[in-house]
């Protein structure tokens, strides 16, 4: 996130870290879509993408960690219509913020779902409220904070559809230096240096229906107390 004009959150806790334990020193570039950041880095007018997933389009121009460093879990938002698939979609729009790698997922596996482009994942929520699309998919930790945020309330998960999602940094091709760099910067990282910055950005939520749980995972919580 941006607010008033500092870059904040787990990506660039990250990075700071990676300065400290590497002595590299980033400039950081605001004010870009999704989707002009990586017209940027295919064009190799940025080193440095620090929070993405991985697709094989992408590497077509980006050089990747070796590993991930931070996993989530996606699910399927909407306001006042509820879903229990994917395919309960088909013939309705899922707003997608223009060069998310959900974009390609939908349209190889659910070609009839329309896609209603939008800016960013605020946006994506804009538009589900103001019924010009009937859902979006996003992570819990960035819906809460924009709600909260921004005072919006009525937008609710509806169910799950990635238990992993790996997110990696990737530095523009041909930079293997610059990779190497930061792959050993990021092994360096301690665990306690992570769960100090997961404990500084994600809280333990209390507003997580219950209905997320299958029938036996309430049976389990229900005994196991």
């Amino acid at each position: 996130f941006v607010e008033n004009g500092v870059y904040k959150g787990i990506a660039k806790d990250y990075l700071d870290l990676i300065e400290k334990k590497s002595g590299l020193k980033f400039r950081y570039n605001y004010g870009y879509t999704w989707n002009e950041l990586l017209e940027l880095a295919k064009n190799k007018k940025i080193d440095l993408l620090p929070v993405l997933f991985k697709n094989k389009k992408r590497e077509e121009y980006l050089e990747y960690t070796k590993k991930s460093y931070i996993s989530i879990r996606d699910y399927l938002y909407s306001s006042k219509k509820s879903f229990s698939s994917l395919e309960e979609l088909n013939g309705k729009k899922i707003a997608i913020p223009r060069g998310y790698a959900q974009e390609t997922f939908i349209k190889n596996n659910y070609p009839n779902i329309e896609i209603y482009y939008v800016k960013d994942i605020l946006s994506a929520i804009d538009a589900v409220i103001l019924n010009k699309a009937d859902a979006f998919i996003s992570n819990v930790a960035l819906v809460q904070y924009l709600m909260k945020k921004h005072n919006i309330s009525g937008i609710k998960a509806q169910f799950l559809l990635n238990k992993h999602n790996e997110l990696f940094m990737a530095t523009k091709k041909d930079s293997s230096i610059l990779k190497s760099i930061i792959d050993k910067s990021l092994d360096l990282i301690t665990i306690d240096e992570k769960n100090l910055i997961y404990s500084k950005w994600i809280e333990n939520d209390k507003h997580i229906q219950v209905s997320f749980f299958t029938n036996k995972e309430k049976n389990f919580i229900n005994k196991n107390k």
